[in-house]
């Protein structure tokens, strides 16, 4: 994998996740230092979180989805669309939403993190959001 971009952890500590610049995610084993997977993901490169539930998502700054990958099978079970140059992503602390910020749009995509969908964009007035910061342990809503 060439160019490592943004990363997060796996709630329990064991696996790093790394999203590249060109499309792709890698998941590396941090007890034994080995590459698990490298999963090839939508177009450029973006922001990456790692839900507390497991569930795995990564924008794509050059596309107009959010990726999601099951941890368990290193596979992309679904891609999200959400408007074009979804960057930065950042799941709630419960896991309930994942918030992507959608740079073509100047708008914030709110993901319901269990049914896999976008349940509401909000517009910034031409804010360009890039990245997402969501205080630990701050209670969240859509």
């Amino acid at each position: 994998m060439k160019g490592p971009h943004n990363l997060d952890l796996s709630a329990d500590g064991k696996t790093l996740w790394i999203r590249g610049f060109v499309g792709q995610v890698a998941a590396v084993d941090l007890a034994t230092h080995k590459v698990l997977a490298v999963i090839p993901v939508s177009l450029g490169h973006a922001g990456i979180t790692v839900a507390p539930d497991g569930y795995v998502f990564t924008g794509a700054i050059a596309d107009h989805v959010v990726d999601v990958i099951d941890p368990a099978t290193f596979k992309v079970i679904k891609r999200i669309d959400v408007g074009q140059g979804p960057h930065g992503v950042r799941a709630s602390a419960d896991g309930r939403w994942v918030y992507a910020g959608v740079s073509g749009t100047n708008k914030v995509a709110v993901i319901d993190a269990h049914r896999l969908d976008v349940v509401k964009q909000i517009s910034l007035k031409g804010q360009l959001p890039f990245f997402v910061a969501i205080p630990a342990g701050q209670k969240t809503s859509k």
